[in-house]
């Protein structure tokens, strides 16, 4: 059951129509009416007002369990139907073009894929988790969050930067974020080239850190201990001075890289105790 359709159940559930719900709410008829269509999302101040109007809970409008996921970790306190419903409500909303053509797109190319090592967990929580992130930070980007969404759909299904349904810019930003290892050249080598493209494009460069950050956050729960250590060290590498070149080189997003920074270290450092 999506937000919306929550929404409406709890709206008949107090047989309330929406111009009864629309009154109590001080809103117009036709928010109501978007909020049931999913087309868009109350505000936090209107979804306490809407949870108090129809006598439920925030936590029950938006979809949230209170049970215990033993096979998939933190990944599994979010779900995909409701951050899809957020990120097409922001796309409504903000008029980001790019972001909803691009939502629909990376829906569709990893349907039936599963997050590695997480086989029940379908693999586009973690292209639906960093770009909520990124909008929970403030950054509503239209470039940024088409790309974030789209960031893997050149690796891993076989699908060129040109075929994308975005503009010229998000696909260099996707080619830039698809990791390629050259002929001739080694893995280090490669990683070292690859950082070095990253660094010099602020939205690839953003993305890149938001990627790792919710990969560092979920690895507990796919990677074997040696795939672990490996991980860890290439974000002490190459991307934690990433997020110091973003600090210092791209002041819009200082704020975000700060954030960013605290949550990697804290998980970086809470896994090394456990290594």
């Amino acid at each position: 059951m999506t937000i919306g359709e929550r929404i409406a159940a709890s709206r008949k559930a107090q047989h309330l129509s929406q111009t009864q719900l629309a009154e109590r709410m001080r809103v117009s008829f036709q928010a109501v009416s978007g909020w049931e269509r999913d087309d868009y999302l109350p505000d936090t101040e209107k979804m306490i007002r809407l949870a108090e109007c129809l006598k439920t809970s925030v936590g029950f409008l938006l979809g949230e369990k209170e049970t215990s996921f033993p096979n998939g970790g933190t990944v599994r306190f979010f779900d995909v139907e409701r951050m899809y419903t957020q990120v097409r409500a922001a796309a409504n909303a903000k008029q980001l073009m790019q972001t909803a053509r691009a939502l629909s797109f990376a829906s569709q190319m990893h349907k039936g894929q599963k997050r590695k090592g997480i086989e029940e967990v379908p693999y586009m929580i973690h292209p639906l988790m960093i770009t909520c992130h990124a909008l929970a930070m403030g950054l509503d980007d239209d470039e940024l969050l088409a790309a974030a969404l789209l960031h893997d759909v050149v690796e891993d299904c076989s699908v060129s930067p040109e075929q994308l349904p975005v503009s010229k810019t998000v696909q260099k930003i996707v080619s830039l974020l698809s990791f390629r290892i050259g002929m001739g050249e080694s893995k280090e080598a490669a990683k070292q080239r690859y950082y070095s493209i990253i660094r010099e494009n602020p939205l690839a460069a953003i993305i890149k850190v938001l990627d790792r950050c919710n990969n560092i956050s979920s690895m507990a729960n796919g990677f074997e201990k040696e795939r672990m250590v490996e991980y860890i060290q290439e974000t002490e590498q190459f991307v934690l001075p990433l997020l110091v070149d973003i600090k210092e080189r791209y002041p819009q997003y200082y704020n975000a890289a700060f954030l960013i920074k605290y949550h990697m270290l804290s998980v970086l450092e809470s896994l090394k105790r456990f290594l």
